[in-house]
């Protein structure tokens, strides 16, 4: 199957999987940037903090999962391309590559690959060291940039913060939350997700320095206009 190029992509919807314990409602400045740089339409799937307290559960993947396809399938049955561009924040790109997977989850197929040609991450913690039985899971059944025959894959990771144990106590925090992902806290993140767990191998790389994982105040994050239009700029250059 042949990729989709640039021209494609700007004409089709776009939908946007939220992060952890985040709601809809967070996401406006993006939802509105993108709108205004691809006069395509651009929704936030109703995601709310109470839907991602069952997600340590497969249950829970499932709900948000039949979540993402209500939404994609709506749009996608709208767009011109029949296809969509599905964007995941944090958490939400870990369920958004599981989404694409044809195989039977929990009883249901999803097979988001048919309706998704292109899939862009922010920030989401691939690779996780400790714990996160979601993200592990994922890994294993479908590695790095898995549907990539047909799916452009695109990771997106803010590089704003060193971890260190040596450093400041910032840094030395920023080394302790690095290292529950990555096994080796020296390193630099958005503040939350550092680049080695961030960046999608097998998927093309965009670093953006000085930008964190979230900001509800001035800090730049991935959601911010200027920066929303620097990555999408990225996304749809070729390579």
């Amino acid at each position: 199957m042949v990729l989709p190029d640039r021209i494609l992509i700007s004409r089709q919807p776009v939908v946007i999987v939220g992060g952890f314990m985040t709601w809809p409602g967070l996401y406006r400045s993006l939802q509105v940037t993108l709108n205004k740089l691809t006069s395509q339409t651009v929704v936030v799937v109703d995601i709310y903090p109470w839907h991602w307290i069952f997600a340590v559960l497969p249950a829970g993947w499932k709900l948000i999962l039949n979540k993402i396809k209500r939404a994609v399938s709506f749009e996608a049955h709208h767009s011109p391309t029949k296809k969509v561009t599905l964007i995941g924040h944090s958490a939400g790109g870990i369920l958004a590559r599981l989404f694409l997977a044809g195989d039977p989850f929990r009883g249901t197929v999803f097979n988001g690959k048919e309706q998704v040609n292109f899939l862009i991450t922010l920030g989401s913690p691939h690779y996780n060291y400790l714990g996160a039985w979601m993200r592990k899971w994922v890994e294993k059944r479908y590695p790095g940039a898995y549907f990539s025959k047909s799916v452009r894959y695109v990771s997106v990771a803010g590089k704003a913060v060193q971890g260190k144990l040596s450093g400041s106590l910032t840094e030395k925090q920023k080394f302790v939350i690095y290292k529950f992902l990555s096994n080796h806290g020296n390193e630099w993140g958005d503040g939350v997700v550092p680049l080695s767990s961030a960046l999608l191998k097998g998927a093309r790389w965009i670093i953006l320095p000085g930008v964190r994982h979230f900001s509800l105040k001035k800090g730049k994050w991935y959601g911010t206009p200027q920066v929303v239009k620097q990555w999408w700029s990225e996304c749809l250059n070729e390579e």
